[in-house]
């Protein structure tokens, strides 16, 4: 898992993540970007997604579903 600094890359004020740690965070509510491949030194062309924020937690309903769940978390695609 990585978190970079890719000053000569990098957009001001957004931390940029692997798809590693996208896949650990997606899940757990955080809306992350893809911003595609960039070419990280001594790492070589990776996939890139950028961290923007948490989502919020949706209002607790008795009648909440599973798939009402799945379908508040959304997917990142790249």
């Amino acid at each position: 898992m990585r978190c970079l600094q890719t000053v000569s890359v990098s957009i001001v004020y957004a931390l940029q993540v692997t798809q590693d740690v996208c896949e650990i965070l997606e899940p757990r509510g955080y809306v992350l970007e893809c911003r595609g491949h960039v070419k990280v030194k001594g790492k070589g062309d990776m996939l890139i997604y950028l961290l923007h924020d948490k989502k919020p937690l949706p209002a607790f309903t008795s009648s909440s579903s599973s798939a009402a769940a799945a379908a508040a978390t959304g997917t990142v695609n790249c």
